[in-house]
């Protein structure tokens, strides 16, 4: 089993690379294409920038190589099959942008000691666009060096993110590795459903 296919990405915001918030949803929308009705124990490594269109590549683990140059690579369970992949940069340039929802977002936050609390009371957001959020606001608990700031490294989810809304999004810090990296609880609605690791980073 070999699944390939090329996404077609927009810039978020002001943004200048493409951004987790969509490297997310398209990984889930194919893995159901390649075959996956149900995804578990999700992993997403982010090495590096994109700035370019991506090309994603599916396959049973062990069958390929994870590319060296590759700016996202994945793994996860789906019904039968444990399943290894990756993104890689074309050469056409990403010319589209859209408005993203940070302000608004960052509006709803809630601080208290090492937890960042998100309450999306309306259903207004993406649950992917407030892990982003909540993510960018681990400066308020530790502050990045001058000149970075806290970037995705990798997210670790039990399962896809739950649509239905409103949620209550949390993120806990449960260990300082080293001095530029921590690793981070995501909860929603108050159960544990998975976590993120951060690294100090230029975007």
């Amino acid at each position: 089993m070999r699944y390939e296919h090329d996404i077609q990405l927009r810039l978020r915001g002001r943004r200048r690379y493409v951004h987790s918030t969509d490297i997310y949803p398209a990984l889930i929308d194919h893995a159901q294409r390649a075959g996956a009705s149900v995804v578990t124990d999700l992993k997403i490594d982010f090495s590096r920038i994109a700035k370019h269109q991506m090309r994603i590549s599916i396959f049973k683990k062990g069958a390929a190589e994870i590319s060296v140059e590759a700016p996202v690579a994945f793994s996860y369970r789906s019904s039968r099959d444990d399943i290894s992949g990756y993104f890689f940069e074309t050469r056409a340039s990403v010319t589209e942008t859209y408005p993203g929802d940070d302000d608004l977002i960052y509006e709803r936050l809630q601080v208290n000691s090492e937890e960042l609390t998100i309450n999306d009371s309306a259903g207004e957001f993406e649950p992917i666009d407030v892990v982003a959020a909540l993510v960018a606001k681990h400066e308020i608990l530790e502050r990045a060096t001058e000149g970075r700031k806290w970037l995705i490294a990798r997210l670790e989810l039990a399962a896809p993110l739950p649509e239905q809304r409103p949620q209550v999004f949390q993120s806990q810090i449960e260990r300082r590795l080293g001095s530029a990296s921590i690793r981070s609880s995501l909860l929603i609605d108050g159960q544990k459903v998975g976590r993120v690791v951060l690294v100090q980073g230029v975007a």
